[in-house]
């Protein structure tokens, strides 16, 4: 997250922003994030997976950062996977 997060503030530390995201959607000239994307397996079900699931929530918000998560234990097929991607950007599907 610290790649696409720059912290404000006084401190001199940016640790919690050292935790990896799955995937990150762009601009098509990569001068925008979008949203991001987490893929959550059963280990995020463990409690220091929730703690920074929570954390990882909390700083999207204050960044004003979209972020949906998909659960390895559904089938996530492909439709499904880009219709909630396009009504999380609110775009038109051209598929319709």
């Amino acid at each position: 997250m610290a790649s696409i997060i720059q912290k404000v503030s006084n401190s001199r530390f940016n640790t919690e922003l050292f935790r990896n995201i799955d995937f990150g959607i762009f601009n098509a000239d990569y001068s925008k994030l979008l949203l991001l994307i987490e893929l959550n397996d059963n280990s995020h079900n463990e409690y220091h997976r929730i703690k920074r699931d929570k954390k990882v929530h909390e700083i999207c918000n204050k960044a004003g950062i979209k972020l949906i998560t998909f659960y390895t234990k559904y089938s996530n097929e492909k439709e499904y996977v880009k219709g909630r991607i396009i009504k999380e950007l609110n775009i038109a599907d051209d598929n319709d």
